[in-house]
Order: structure tokens, then sequence, then C-alpha cells
């Protein structure tokens, strides 16, 4: 497109973004324009022109990277020339990471940006930013009037494009007055409201025993500081003088007692990160390719022990391994391992948590018992490390592990279950006795389950939801091998076998050619392996993509038909269950160029498969628990509200009236599903054998031809392992290359 002065007419924007044109000079990969259209999106910007475009793909890569901005793609203007591109600007703003003599006057993009939206308030400006591979050139930066360079850390100046072009939209947007921040609406409470909660409180902790009345100044200056903590507004004072007179009121009832605990430590730690606020930051960081910023705080949470300390031990290596630190990663696995070891002797369902309140609270009052796959994936990783570094025999040893683990799945699964079950009924019954919800609530609540798994409503709405067939989801008599092998590790560990010279590498080979024959790649290396050759000067490239599902909370109400009486003496009947969310893939395919020729990777695992076949397993037993758990509560709020209602003076009533009213309250505060996961296991897998090239050189591109790593192999046989969380973080790369054999 040529400059047409008739650009340059018309009205001035009332929106100053209006007039921001974001210029991508000489781009050549597609994926780039898609993923700066979505950037730009995000920023309120929507005029995308590109100079001179030297793209090395079509556009699918572009549209795909765009998502919900493909209008922005769409609306593209495309010019010959950089100085077509920006002929009808006011202001042309050059993005630059280079330093150098025309490079001196440069500014960061917040200090800049309010100046480029007043321009940009009288007539069109230009960001523009150049090339991948060498950004702008001289004679492109002498034509810009203002000058941009990112801050970033001396060791690594490059910056992915469209990270630049969001990161400078985003400055643009801020300075544009468009971001209004969120503010508190309610006024802050005045003094004496926050001294009547103090006092409140005090009368409040006397009353469930949690303080004597001769400790109350020394108690009480503890929540003064809670209280005085930030800005208590009206409507917070007004909600927790709503909790202490609530509990007052309620007094006597021994749930309630429990349900102020729980209060109490839930103001204690109102401050306080939570599983779900931590694993969140970890996702963000995976993405980004940060692997380092979230392990202090894992490492800690990790070291407190407790019910999850193997979730946090797992995320801990996990993140080790991603930065190389094989010490630490080895480490942490290798704690996990003893816990793994421990739940093996004694069942989750046996530790933690007791008492008759354990099960009927929730799965969360047990320790993380950990997939297998887990297990699985951190043998596995441990084996990779010691390869690396050396220990070839306490690679094998890994390897045998994580074999062992694949053939015993089954077994551990089904053990879980027959844990569960037991710990259940005798929950179950010990629960109603001891609340007075009777003695055949067992019963009661095994009818309700039977009911609920023949309900179809109550069926289609959990399949929906969670992607979970009740009928037969989850059902280990009808599984075979086929269903959790992980094709990946068997997979890497015959190949190893193979090329380490170990007689057993064929074994493995041909039980994952049998399983997936149509996959080539499984059956060409095991035909070579049976048939007695030895491999020489071979490059095998596994390439982890993406991030593998994690848990999120449905919040329901169990059917209360299935519950006589339920709708007249009911108060709260709800269930939380998990449901697994899936992430995005970083790439959908990846090649490998070496010695003049390309190679397709193969897709060889399914992750997401894998851990959805697990979490089926989990999911039948949980949703049997839920049911029970709920049955059961809501078997005692009918009997309580029965006994109430039949009650013949005025002062049992209101207490049994309480106690029923503390119990419905009990059973919501602990209603949460179980969302612990292992979070940073990948989605899929791809891998590819190539030969060695004289050089050595392999560069692995992802879809679209982006580069993602360049390797260098030495002579001999080599293991070349690559993680990609996503587009945006960088690649890891470990390679373990064995001797050729004579």
């Amino acid at each position: 497109m040529a400059f047409d002065e008739e650009r340059l007419e018309g009205p001035l924007a009332v929106n100053p973004l209006d007039n921001i044109r974001v210029v991508l000079v000489g781009t050549l990969y597609a994926g780039n324009v898609g993923s700066s259209c979505r950037a730009m999106a995000n920023m309120g910007i929507r005029h995308l022109r590109l100079a001179a475009p030297n793209l090395q793909s079509g556009w699918e890569e572009a549209t795909r990277m765009a998502v919900h901005a493909t209008d922005i793609l769409e609306a593209r203007e495309e010019f010959a020339t950089f100085e077509e591109a920006v002929a009808d600007c006011v202001a042309v703003v050059g993005t630059t990471a280079r330093e150098g003599l025309y490079r001196q006057h440069v500014k960061a993009p917040g200090d800049c940006a309010a100046d480029i939206v007043a321009l940009a308030a009288t007539g069109p400006v230009a960001i523009v930013f150049g090339r991948e591979d060498k950004g702008l050139v001289n004679e492109e930066i002498a034509q810009c009037t203002h000058l941009v360079r990112i801050p970033v850390d001396e060791g690594y100046k490059s910056i992915n494009l469209s990270q630049a072009v969001l990161i400078t939209c985003y400055e643009l947007f801020k300075a544009s007055g468009r971001y209004v921040p969120p503010h508190e609406k309610a006024p802050p409470a005045p003094q004496a409201q926050k001294m009547q909660l103090v006092k409140n409180w005090a009368k409040m902790l006397i009353e469930i025993g949690f303080m004597k009345p001769e400790q109350e100044d020394h108690f009480m200056q503890g929540f003064h500081r809670v209280f005085s903590r930030g800005v208590v507004t009206k409507d917070d004072a007004a909600l927790m003088l709503g909790v202490a007179r609530q509990a007052i009121w309620a007094k006597g009832s021994a749930i309630m007692r429990g349900l102020a605990a729980a209060l109490l430590m839930l103001t204690a730690v109102a401050g306080c990160r939570t599983n779900k606020d931590i694993l969140n930051d970890y996702e963000k960081a995976m993405v980004a390719g940060d692997y380092a910023s979230p392990v202090q705080e894992i490492e800690e949470k990790a070291a407190d022990g407790g019910v999850d300390e193997l979730l946090w031990r797992l995320h801990a290596g996990g993140s080790r391994y991603l930065m190389n630190d094989f010490q630490a990663a080895v480490g942490q696995f290798d704690k996990a391992e003893d816990v793994f070891i421990r739940n093996d002797h004694v069942s989750v369902f046996d530790q933690g948590a007791t008492g008759a309140l354990a099960m009927m609270s929730n799965d969360r009052a047990f320790p993380y018992a950990g997939g297998g796959e887990d297990r699985i994936f951190a043998c596995f990783y441990k084996a990779v490390d010691y390869a690396r570094s050396g220990k070839i025999d306490s690679a094998r040893t890994e390897l045998n592990r994580a074999a062992q683990h694949q053939d015993n799945w089954l077994w551990e699964r089904q053990s879980e279950i027959a844990a569960a079950k037991k710990k259940l009924d005798e929950d179950a019954d010990a629960y109603a006795k001891k609340e007075g919800g009777g003695a055949n609530s067992g019963a009661e609540a095994s009818k309700a389950v039977d009911g609920a798994f023949s309900n179809a409503s109550f069926a289609a709405q959990v399949a929906a939801k969670c992607d979970f067939d009740m009928a037969s989801g989850g059902d280990t008599a009808t599984m075979a091998r086929k269903d959790w092998l992980n094709r990946y590790v068997q997979y890497a560990t015959g190949i190893f076998r193979w090329a380490a010279g170990d007689g057993d590498g064929a074994a493995f080979l041909k039980e994952i050619s049998e399983i997936d024959p149509e996959n080539s790649l499984f059956k060409a290396d095991y035909a070579a392996a049976a048939g007695g050759q030895v491999p020489r000067n071979n490059v095998w490239i596994f390439v982890e993509d993406g991030l593998g599902p994690v848990r999120e909370e449905w919040r329901l109400d169990l059917p209360t038909i299935l519950i006589p009486y339920a709708n007249r003496y009911v108060m709260y009947a709800g269930m939380a269950l998990p449901y697994l969310r899936y992430r995005s893939a970083g790439h959908t395919s990846y090649s490998a160029a070496a010695g003049g020729s390309v190679a397709q990777l193969a897709e060889i695992q399914d992750v997401d498969r894998l851990v959805k076949t697990e979490f089926d397993v989990y999911f039948r037993g949980a949703l049997v628990r839920e049911i029970t758990r709920t049955v059961v509560k809501i078997g005692v709020q009918v009997a309580l509200g029965v006994t109430a209602e039949n009650a013949s003076d005025s002062s049992t009533k209101f207490a049994l009236r309480a106690s029923q009213v503390a119990a419905a309250a009990w059973a919501a505060s602990v209603t949460q599903a179980d969302l612990r996961i292992w979070t940073g296991l990948p989605k899929k897998v791809y891998a590819a054998r190539v030969a060695r090239p004289a050089d050595g050189r392999i560069v692995l591109a992802a879809g679209g031809g982006a580069p993602v790593a360049e390797i260098t192999v030495p002579e001999g046989n080599t293991l070349v392992f690559v993680r990609k969380p996503s587009a945006l973080a960088p690649a890891v790369v470990k390679s373990v290359t064995l001797p050729n054999i004579p």
C-alpha cells in the first residue's frame, strides 16, 4: 500500500489510542504477528501495519496465536517499505534493544508514554518494532522522532516481539487514562464500631471456651492488631460483628464449637496466601519461563511437612529440574519418594486427620497421595538428570523404578479405593451417631449413592461439567494396560537401554509398538532393536510441550429428592466436586533440521489423557464420598429439625434449632473439593529420531518455522530432552550422550 495523503485528513480521534499505529518491520514469523494482535487488543489498540514483511510461513499460525483478536489481523495494512508505513504519522517511535551512536537518546516506555499519548491526540503516531533477528537498522532509526528501550537484565537483552508490543502498549494504555483502578466503595469503619467489634469478639471467645475472662487483656491485644491492620470498612466490621453475635447465639452445639474455631482460623489467615494462590502464581511463572521465582516459597511449604508435603516436593523438584539445578532437583524428588514410600505402607486415609469428622469434612483432610503419573515422572526426571551428570547406573535405577510404578499402577489405584471406602464407612456412622443423625445414616447414604448414580439428570450434570461417565468412568475393573501406560517414559526407557547396550531395550520397545501399532517411530526402532542392529550416531529428540491440566471446583446441590423429608428440614445440601481445566499447548507441531534434511516430530504421548484416566479413577471414589458426606450431614439436619419440631418446651426447641443451624453452617464451611495436583507436568510429548549430522548441529523449530533451540551433539547416541511449557517460555534443553557401542 502506497502513502495516501487523504489519510492525513478527517476529525481527530476522541480516544488517542485510536491514533496509535503499531508497525512491524520485516517480520519473519507469522505467529509473532498473531501474538502482537492479541497484545494490542488487550490494550485497546486496533491498528496494525506491516512494513516489508518477510514471513517464513503462512497465516494459519498468526490466526491461531491471535485468538480473539483476528479482526485486528484481518484489518492489517501492508506496505512495501518502512517509509510508506510511517509517512502519514506526526511522530515515529522506534523501539530498540541495541546501543550505539544513533541510539543514545532513548527512554523507557513508561517515561515517555504520556508524551506519545499527547501526540496521538493530534494525529497518527507510529510505534515501530524491528525484525526478530536484528531489529531496526540505522537508516530506519534515523527516521524515528523518538526512541524507546524496554529495561531488561544486562545478561539477556533480547525480548520476544509480541512481548515488546505488549509492554509498550500497556504503558500507552495506562497513560491514556482509560484504566480506572478499582477502589473500595464502603467507607472506613469508625473507631467506635471497631471497638464494639473487638468487644463482641472477646465475649464470643469467652463463650466458646477459647479463652478465660482473666486472659482477655492479653489475647485481645492480638485481635486489636488484626482488626487495625489495613483499612477495616463498615461492611467488614458489620460482617464480623454478625459472626460474633451468631456464634454466641448458637452456643452449646458441639459442631458450633468447631465452626467458631474455623472462623478464628480464617480471621488469622485472612491475609495469607492459599494453596490456590501459590499454584496460580506457579502457573504464571511456568508460562513466562520464569522457573526460579516460585521456588523459595514452594520449598518453604515443602519443608513445613504436613498433608501437602508431597505436592510441594513435586513442584519444587520440577522447578529445580527446569533450572538445571541437578542436586536440588534430585534432592526434592528423593524426598517426594520418601513420602510415596510412607504412603505405600500406610494409606493416606489412615494418616493425617483422625476422628469421626475426618472423612466427613473433605478429602483435603488427608495427605496428598499423588498419582501414579506423579511418581513415574519424578523417577523419570531424576533418571534424565543422573544420566546428564554421567551417573548412568543411577539413571538405570530410576528408570527401573519408573517401570515398576507403571506395572503397579492398577494395583495402587485399587488399594487407594479400598482404603478410602473403609474409612468412609467408619466415619459416616461415627459422625451420624455423634451428632444425633441416627444409627442407620450409613445405610441411607448408600441408598442415596445408588440413587444418584442412576439419576439421569444428575448424571447429565456431572458429565457436562466434569466430563465423567457415571456408568463406566474410572472403573478399574474394565481398564487395560494401554489405558494408563506412559508411552513417553516406556519409549525413552527402551531407547536408553538399547543405546546403552542393555539387553532388555527391545522388550520395552516391543510393548510400546504393540500398544500403539500405528506409530511408525515405535515400529521402526523396535524392528531395529529386535533385529540386533547396533545404534550408532543417532539422535532422539523428545519435546515436552505445554502444561497439563489443573483442577477447579464445581459447587452444586445434591438432588434432595434422594433424601426423605429433606426439603422440609434441610438448610444446606451443597457438594463440591473437582473437574479438570485443560491448558493451552505451547505449539502444535515441531520439526528438527539436521544435515540438510528436516524431520517432523510425531506425537507420542497425550499426557492430558493419562491424567484424565487417573482423575476418573479418583473422581468415581470422590463422588461416592461427597454424596455420602452430604447425605449424612443432611440426615443430621433432618434429625435435629424433627426433634425440635416435636420438643415440648420452648428452650429445648430453641437449643435444637440452634444446633440445626450450626450443623448446616459447619457443613457449608467444610464443603470444598480437593484441587491438589502436580501442575508442572507437560500437556503432550513429541519425538523424532535423526541421524547425527557431520557438524553435530540440529535446529529444533516449532510450527510455522519459529526456532526453539539450536543443539550441538557429539559423536555417539544422544537423547535430547526439551521442555517448552508455553509459546513464550524459553526452551530448556537436556542432552544425554552414550558412546557408540564398538
